[in-house]
């Protein structure tokens, strides 16, 4: 080609543009592929890393909800990580190699760690085969103002072992109680006002220390006793009669027997009957001259008893019911009765009539731990009568229904501070000063003369008929230490009367009642919400020869329709469930939050309608009672995201 055709065709190809733009379109889709590519991959991650946010902050808040105090178990981590895995599974997303790692911070905040790999489109032909995508999330319990009253059952079952258990329920609810106080404290933040407190029941409740002294009676009535007279009679003696002796035993049967003891709940303490019998021989008689004084003759009589069957023998106290059971079956016994003229002296016999009957004590000056002197002491001396603090209850209404609250019924009444009506006020509950007449199992309302003491309330059985509680708490912040101190002091005794637990814990938690200075208002200024966590292990049972709110029943009668209406105890059941019900009714009407716990016994009607909507549980043993526990904190605590 010549030179000049040459720089003709370069100066034709430069001006001719066919083809020029596959060429550029060629070269340009090398970049516009990698930047479609990057926007596709990129929303893949975006959806993503959303997904893996929602799984994330999933799992932590069933971690907090499930964990107890600022633990979180190795059980607690497999349902966190089971929920993180139901709401992230890889085969659904096309990821790979998805995890979360679950830890706990100082507050007792759950934290979370989630990754995943999620596989390149496009942008694996330039080498990006997967990318990273890591999220962390942190779920934590926060309170508001709170308020929780404990209304606790102490009686008598408390002492009892559930099957699968290794401690008592006391022991067992003190431990709930605890992890509860540890799970809410974590959750406690900036000046949030978190108070508690705590009313053990039984028969009665004991909250004398709380109570103003304007708020007690100055003159109360109790089922005692007045001295009567003295009568003395003298004998001379000199007349002669037979001391008879019992010598020289053996034992050529079986051994005496060893009892075996079996452990009843107070509310079933009775002994079986005892099948023990002894049949008598007589082996040999002999006599023989005895010179006296006074003359006469002394016989020797060998007697063979053979026994047989079992004795039982019941041992009863405040809290405890033990029966042993002694087998006699085999027992032989062989002794000699030697009987010896006697004189008899001459004596001088004083007897204390007493009349028995209802009087009127003035107790103005009784203060919790303080005494008050009577004179019904044995053989008609003073005895100071002590005020543990526990109560008898104000003046009542009897109805068919307590629902409103009749206006009467001043024991029902939750916010009526005492005022000049005596009937607004309350009485000490003083079993020093309760006499049964003529028996603590046999009672007669009459006025009943005799020249014994019979049972004192205090004393007989060790005061199984009149059991006082611990005493109550008022709400207060508490730490740690004052938690186990006040729980180590709870005792089981006594039997299950629910309503005057309810009525006394509705009074320690109300914001406009008698401790309305108190209880109405947070520092912070903020809004308080109120709980009351009603746990009991029995159903109802009210005996009618207990000392217990209302007095002796089958004598008072204060919760019968009438005074010469015959109690029973299916009554007296019936009375007090109506009146628990009612109560849980007002206070739920007061915005408070009402939760149930029936420890070792069956959830009843009577406590699954006590509960606020979804508030009440069932507990078997120590596992479901700290569940139910730990369920409760979580939902008076309030689970938020935090991260």
């Amino acid at each position: 080609m010549r030179t000049g055709d040459s720089r003709s065709f370069l100066t034709r190809l430069r001006a001719d543009r066919r083809g020029n733009s596959a060429f550029i379109t060629a070269t340009a889709m090398v970049p516009l592929m990698g930047l479609i590519g990057s926007g596709i991959d990129m929303g893949r991650i975006y959806a993503t890393q959303t997904r893996l946010q929602h799984a994330c902050d999933s799992a932590t808040l069933v971690g907090r909800k499930v964990m107890s105090g600022n633990f979180l178990s190795t059980a607690n981590q497999t349902e966190a990580k089971t929920f993180f895995r139901n709401n992230f599974a890889d085969t659904k997303f096309g990821t790979t190699g998805s995890k979360i790692v679950l830890d706990t911070n100082a507050k007792g905040a759950v934290t979370g760690v989630a990754t995943v790999k999620v596989p390149m489109t496009i942008m694996q032909m330039f080498g990006n085969t997967e990318a990273d995508v890591r999220v962390t999330c942190q779920a934590e319990l926060n309170l508001p103002n709170t308020d929780v009253m404990f209304v606790l059952d102490t009686t008598g079952s408390m002492a009892t072992i559930n099957p699968g258990d290794t401690q008592d329920r006391m022991a067992v609810m003190r431990n709930s109680v605890k992890a509860f106080h540890t799970q809410v404290e974590a959750a406690r933040s900036g000046d949030t006002q978190i108070r508690y407190g705590f009313l053990p029941y039984s028969k009665t409740v004991n909250v004398g220390h709380l109570l103003k002294p304007e708020w007690i009676r100055d003159s109360w009535n109790y089922q005692s006793r007045e001295p009567r007279d003295v009568s003395t009679s003298n004998y001379a003696g000199g007349d002669v009669t037979e001391k008879y002796e019992y010598l020289n035993y053996t034992y050529p049967g079986a051994p005496y027997p060893t009892p075996t003891k079996t452990s009843l709940p107070l509310e079933a303490c009775s002994a079986p009957a005892s099948t023990y019998n002894a049949n008598y021989a007589v082996l040999s008689t002999s006599s023989v001259p005895y010179a006296g004084p006074p003359a006469g003759t002394q016989t020797t009589t060998r007697y063979r008893a053979t026994f047989s069957g079992i004795y039982y023998s019941l041992d009863q106290g405040p809290s405890r019911c033990d029966v042993y059971a002694y087998d006699f079956t085999g027992y032989v016994q062989e002794y000699d009765e030697v009987r010896t003229p006697v004189y008899t002296s001459a004596s001088t016999t004083t007897t204390y009539n007493w009349r028995y009957k209802q009087r009127s004590y003035n107790v103005s000056t009784l203060t919790v731990g303080g005494s008050i002197t009577t004179d019904t002491g044995p053989n008609h001396t003073p005895l100071a009568v002590t005020w543990t603090g526990c109560i008898e209850e104000r003046g009542t209404s009897i109805l068919p229904i307590y629902d409103p609250i009749p206006s009467g019924a001043y024991d029902l009444q939750i916010d009526l501070v005492p005022n000049s009506n005596v009937r607004t006020q309350w009485g000490p509950w003083l079993p020093g000063l309760i006499w049964a007449r003529p028996d603590i199992n046999n009672w007669n309302d009459a006025t009943y003369d005799a020249s014994w003491d019979t049972q004192n309330y205090l004393w007989h059985n060790g005061g199984s008929f009149a059991s006082c509680p611990s005493p109550a708490r008022k709400l207060a912040p508490v730490t740690p230490t004052e938690l186990d101190n006040y729980l180590a002091s709870l005792v089981p005794s006594g039997a299950t009367h629910h309503d005057i637990g309810m009525v006394w814990g509705a009074r320690l938690l109300s914001p406009t009642g008698l401790f309305a200075a108190e209880n109405a208002s947070a520092p912070n200024g903020s809004a308080i919400t109120r709980h009351l966590i009603f746990m009991t292990d029995g159903e109802t049972d009210t005996q009618l020869n207990d000392y217990d709110a209302y007095g002796v029943t089958i004598v008072d009668k204060r919760r019968l329709l009438s005074f010469f209406e015959t109690p029973t105890k299916a009554k007296n059941d019936t009375e007090v469930e109506k009146r628990f019900a009612a109560m849980c009714k007002e206070v739920k009407r007061r915005n408070i939050t009402v939760w149930t716990i029936a420890f070792g016994t069956s959830m009843t009607t009577l406590l699954s309608d006590c509960a606020s909507p979804g508030k009440s549980f069932a507990a078997t043993n120590a596992a479901e009672l700290n569940a139910a526990f730990t369920k409760i904190a979580s939902s008076i605590a309030r689970l938020r995201l935090t991260d």
